[in-house]
C-alpha cells in the first residue's frame, strides 16, 4: 500500500479509495489509516461489503 500510495501522491492525488468485504481486510485498511464511508449488510449474508477511504 505504501507504493501505490506513494504513486497517487506523486500524480498528486488527493486520496484513495478501496472496497472489501467484512470477512477480508477492513481491519488492514482501519490500521493504515482508512475510514469507511459505505456499507451494504447482509452482502454476501451474514457479512457485509465496506468502502474505505483515504486522504493525502
Amino acid at each position: 500500500m505504501q507504493k501505490a500510495e506513494s504513486a497517487a501522491l506523486e500524480r498528486q492525488c488527493v486520496g484513495a479509495y478501496v472496497s472489501t468485504f467484512s470477512f477480508q481486510a477492513p481491519n488492514f485498511y482501519r490500521r493504515i489509516g482508512y475510514e469507511d464511508f459505505g456499507r451494504i449488510d447482509g452482502f454476501p449474508a451474514g457479512h457485509a461489503c465496506i468502502w474505505l477511504k483515504k486522504t493525502f
